[in-house]
């Protein structure tokens, strides 16, 4: 993913290595396990309509635990996501927080109860891997797809609305149901860098649509967060 996944890659743009390797921190044994590589091959037609949800879990997003809903529909080739993200916000100054949210990112943030909702759009292939996604006001493109689900290597570009990009190389492997990937700068296109730039653990629904998703982003220092399906 990133979707999800894609929100992994939002933070960036502003060796194959073995699964024991480098993963640590991101708990791999707390990740459910879903559809092997195998089994990844032959994923099931996402049913129009479809409905999936996440739980940011552990440090969350800046402190807080936000909810990730969308809806499922087919569209020719791909599949298109339409949801929200849902912050909770203290019941004090809810409308003056989603007031801020609006002012940074240039989108409507309605309210829902003690939720302000940050509309998120997206699509993937019927593989389930991410080609755009789209939230707080910036959407980012993967060209050919994002790499999830796709063991071995695989090259990607990401692209963002401001005309950013960055070519990347996904490295993969699969565990028992679990996948491990390590995302680095194609050397060819980054002034010949290899730098590690994230790494994840997650596993996969029987529609190829990610389950739980652990990811550390290791260029800005921060701590590793937990997507899980509710």
């Amino acid at each position: 993913m990133r979707i999800i996944f894609a929100l992994f890659a939002l933070a960036f743009l502003a060796a194959c290595e073995a699964p024991s390797q480098g993963f640590t921190a991101l708990q791999p044994q707390t990740v459910r396990p879903g559809l092997t590589a195998d089994q990844a091959q032959r994923v099931a037609r996402v049913p129009n309509g479809l409905r999936r949800s996440w739980q940011f879990v552990g440090n969350g997003i800046a402190g807080l635990s936000p909810e990730l809903e969308v809806r499922l529909r087919r569209s020719g080739a791909e599949v298109r996501w339409t949801g929200n993200l849902k912050f909770p916000l203290p019941s004090t100054n809810v409308r003056e927080i989603a007031r801020q949210i609006e002012a940074a990112t240039g989108r409507k943030a309605p309210v829902q109860g003690n939720f302000a909702l940050i509309p998120v759009r997206a699509a993937s292939d019927r593989a389930g891997r991410l080609t755009r996604f789209d939230a707080f006001g910036t959407a980012t493109v993967y060209a050919p797809h994002d790499c999830q689900n796709t063991l071995g290597q695989c090259s990607s570009t990401w692209a963002d609305s401001s005309g950013r990009a960055v070519r990347v190389i996904v490295d993969t492997t699969e565990e028992g149901g679990r996948w491990f990937a390590t995302i680095r700068l194609d050397p060819r296109f980054n002034g010949g860098s290899r730098r590690v730039i994230e790494r994840r653990v997650y596993s996969i629904d029987r529609y190829g649509i990610f389950k739980d998703a652990h990811t550390l982003n290791l260029t800005d220092g921060s701590r590793p967060f937990f997507l899980r399906a509710k």
